[in-house]
């Protein structure tokens, strides 16, 4: 008896017609996201700033909003084939028109017109590639054409901003108009036309479907269940580099990894949905919360971190399809299209509101360390919605229930214009503070140290003029005053600001009265400081500026900087208003006055240079803003970034003498700066070099093992903060002050010491970043020297050819986390 071989099912094959739509897709894709890299070579050659060039980005998300019901509206009554060209076309002129715009109003409109067919494209594709497959298939030929997203993700922006930066930003978009006009040409050669009789489904009845009440808490869930997703996603550089301490260098193979996760996301969950939708929709939420909740603890592990990023690209992308395809089911029995690009702007506005709320959590929650845990409750809250929905599904009378009017829309529209992106962009347009140059305080010594104070023992009746520069400047300026290590009040009678002139002048009509609380005078009670009132006063960046205090009563001097490199002016009684008094004396120190700041239209980033006297400047020219710090802001004028000098001339990290230890003053001197970003930390040597010297004879030495263990305190406390920490390399110190009183600051013990501190600092990837100042500043044929061309003389301090060359030797791209 034979037995008849079963005869083998032949698997559908892919209709050509999906790929084509994926091909647009690819295009969308890359012209969507390719802005990122692409910033500041727009700002540069438009002349904007980076703050306005990132608008563009903004502009494309609100277009998309705002394209998906009007395009939608528009194409209503057009067959869809013939939809799906039209919006390529309008994609493609769009593109052409960001290639050759002329300025950055022109590049906006463009944006914002090619943004128009997005999500339309996708809303009415979405529709288009349910209909060319059996019904065991649809969803995933949702993801088919989603595919073309993750790959521009994985690979079109990336090839895009590699041709943007070695042929200009224009390249780019004229290599997506290509793309535009071989997707036009393969959707009208490959997609088929509607099905013969079919009507067209009018306006009125697109409406009708999209108000059901099943189909908005679809759109909900997808808002709201995908606003975890970038909440995490658009934080994740400062996620993996201040929390998980990857370099920055690393972040962009990382990203290589959430994107092949999308795309195996992406097809697993249309794959899973096609057998079984419900479970799939609320599994997939549910696998995504979970991996962002659990991001929170393997960010703490870089192999554990790299494998959560991964899977949160994959479960992300896996929620596309079934929560696409979901409100198409729930849409059937009318218009669909409308249904379908209302849920691709729902992903967009899920998107904007979720780096709302990350943004949210970070300047104004927990912290960075937070965004994940929230992200998984907010992830939470959109499965909560979708079970919700499954849940009616037992009522299906109230499924297909309309809600009353157009008001759910009205609803769903107001909520994304209160959301993206002016609310999103609502912080960098607010006015911020921001201080623009600093002085540490320091207590007076005893008598019996080596140095003076070079101070007074009080001052009374008398006006003290100092005179700073500042790095960024502004519309508005105030003083902080400090009483820090006072013992008694500090009485302030009167005190002005103005712009500096010459010497003790000020330039004339620029003076302003500082106020404190509305008065003019002030009494700071001891161990605190001062903020006086805002001025009007038009700050320019690195202009110098002149504070003037009248102290009336007999006051001792106890707050002050010891080495200021810029002189102060001493005259008697109340002169505080002179534009040109006659000084009596003069002093080479700061008192009282701490640090100055200004008013912007933005916040702006810090970058703190934490040091001893070769961050202070001890060998600078006088007068002269020729430390390092200064070089510094020099360089980083253009953009807008704020240098302050913490460096204390003494200034050691783990014991007190001349100033706190760095240890006591760091949060002082640098996490409580506004808009802190950055700090480069350049201190140590004194550490390691004043013991068996007249500084600190009966100190014992110090290991090098004691300055990494101080170092790693300042990284913790730096990263918990979300600051950015920079190691410098200690300068070479041979023969430092041999024929001075304070022989014996080096010897080859010592030397050995800072030899063991630099290589901790070079190789053990503790910092956020590197600068080698040792490598920069030593004499290659004698290697534990200066070299002649930077030393100041004394062998220890370079002099200002030498400060120049440490700050042109910072890599600002590695300060700032730029790469």
């Amino acid at each position: 008896m034979s037995t008849a071989s079963p005869v083998p099912v032949a698997r559908p094959r892919t209709p050509l017609a999906l790929y084509a739509l994926t091909i647009g897709a690819f295009g969308i894709g890359t012209t969507e996201f390719v802005i990122m890299g692409l910033l500041m070579q727009v700002a540069a050659d438009l002349q904007v700033t980076i703050a306005a060039a990132g608008l563009l980005i903004s502009g494309y998300a609100l277009g998309v909003f705002v394209g998906a019901p009007l395009l939608t509206a528009a194409t209503s009554r057009m067959p869809r084939k013939a939809a799906l060209v039209a919006l390529m076309v309008v994609f493609t002129l769009g593109n052409l028109a960001c290639a050759l715009a002329p300025d950055y109003t022109w590049l906006m409109v463009a944006r914002v017109v090619t943004s128009l067919a997005h999500g339309t494209f996708f809303g009415v594709g979405a529709v288009v590639a349910t209909g060319l497959v059996a019904e065991d298939r649809k969803a995933s030929a949702i993801s088919i054409m989603f595919t073309g997203l993750t790959v521009a993700t994985l690979l079109g922006v990336p090839a895009g901003a590699w041709l943007g930066l070695h042929f200009g930003w224009r390249s780019t978009f004229w290599a997506v108009v290509a793309i535009g006009v071989l997707a036009t040409a393969v959707i009208a050669a490959l997609v088929p036309r509607d099905r013969a009789g079919q009507p067209p489904i009018s306006m009125r009845e697109e409406v009708k479907v999209l108000v059901r009440v099943q189909v908005l808490l679809g759109l909900l869930a997808t808002v709201v269940g995908y606003a975890g997703v970038f909440a995490v996603f658009t934080y994740i550089q400062p996620i993996l580099t201040r929390i998980t301490g990857f370099a920055d260098s690393a972040v962009s193979p990382i990203l290589l990894v959430f994107g092949v996760g999308m795309i195996a996301g992406n097809l697993i969950g249309g794959k899973l949905a096609d057998r079984r939708l419900v479970p799939t929709l609320l599994g997939s939420l549910a696998v995504l919360a979970l991996v962002l909740g659990l991001m929170t603890f393997a960010l703490h592990s870089k192999p554990a971190a790299v494998l959560f990023t991964g899977l949160l690209g994959a479960a992300a992308f896996a929620t596309v399809a079934p929560l696409q395809l979901r409100v198409l089911r729930k849409a059937e029995g009318g218009g669909q299209s409308l249904a379908s690009s209302f849920n691709i702007a729902a992903f967009n506005l899920g998107n904007a509101i979720g780096a709302w709320l990350g943004g949210a959590v970070i300047d104004h929650g927990p912290g960075l360390a937070a965004v994940t845990w929230v992200a998984a409750l907010v992830t939470v809250l959109g499965l909560a919605i979708a079970a919700w929905s499954v849940r009616l599904d037992r009522h299906p009378r109230v499924s297909r229930r309309p809600v009353h009017g157009t008001v759910a829309i009205v609803l769903l529209a107001g909520a994304a214009f209160a959301t993206t992106p002016a609310q999103a962009n609502e912080a960098p347009d607010r006015p911020a503070w921001t201080a623009t140059w600093t002085a540490s305080p320091q207590p007076l010594w005893e008598g019996d140290f080596a140095l003076p104070v070079n101070v007074p023992g009080s001052l009374w009746n008398q006006t003290v003029r100092q005179v700073a520069r500042v790095s960024v400047g502004g519309d508005r300026v105030r003083v902080r005053l400090s009483n820090e290590y006072g013992t008694t009040p500090l009485h302030v009678g009167a005190a002005r600001i103005a712009l500096a002139g010459d010497g003790v002048a000020t330039v004339p009509g620029s003076s302003r009265a500082l106020t404190f609380g509305g008065k003019a005078s002030i009494t700071i009670p001891p161990g605190a400081p001062a903020v006086s009132d805002p001025v009007a006063l038009d700050v320019a960046a690195l202009a110098s500026l002149s504070v003037s205090l009248y102290l009336p009563r007999p006051t001792a001097v106890s707050t002050f900087h010891w080495d200021a490199r810029q002189t102060a002016y001493v005259m008697a009684g109340d002169q505080v208003a002179a534009d040109a008094p006659v000084p009596d004396s003069t002093l080479s120190a700061r008192v009282f006055l701490t640090s100055i700041l200004v008013e912007r239209a933005a916040p702006t980033r810090t970058v703190v240079a934490l040091g001893d006297s070769i961050t202070d400047g001890a060998t600078a020219t006088m007068d002269a803003d020729t430390r390092w710090p200064d070089f510094l802001a020099e360089r980083l004028v253009d953009d807008d970034i704020a240098v302050l000098n913490a460096g204390i001339s003494g200034g050691r990290l783990l014991r007190d003498k001349m100033g706190s230890n760095a240890l006591a003053r760091f949060e002082r001197d640098v996490l409580a700066q506004p808009g802190i970003a950055a700090v480069i930390v350049l201190i140590g040597i004194n550490d390691i070099s004043w013991n068996a010297m007249v500084f600190a004879p009966h100190d014992d030495p110090v290991a090098a093992t004691e300055v990494i263990a101080g170092y790693r305190q300042l990284i913790a406390r730096a990263k918990l903060h979300g600051v950015r920490i920079v190691g410098a390399t200690l300068l070479p110190f041979g023969g430092a002050l041999q024929d001075t009183p304070m022989a014996g600051y080096f010897s080859a013990e010592k030397e050995q010491v800072r030899q063991a501190v630099n290589r901790w600092i070079r190789d053990s990837g503790e910092f956020d970043a590197v600068v080698d100042f040792d490598a920069v500043m030593r004499d290659p044929a004698r290697p534990s020297r200066l070299l002649p061309a930077y030393d100041s003389g004394d062998h220890l301090h370079p002099g200002d050819a030498g400060n120049q060359a440490m700050a042109e030797a910072i890599d600002i791209d590695a300060l700032l986390g730029s790469h």
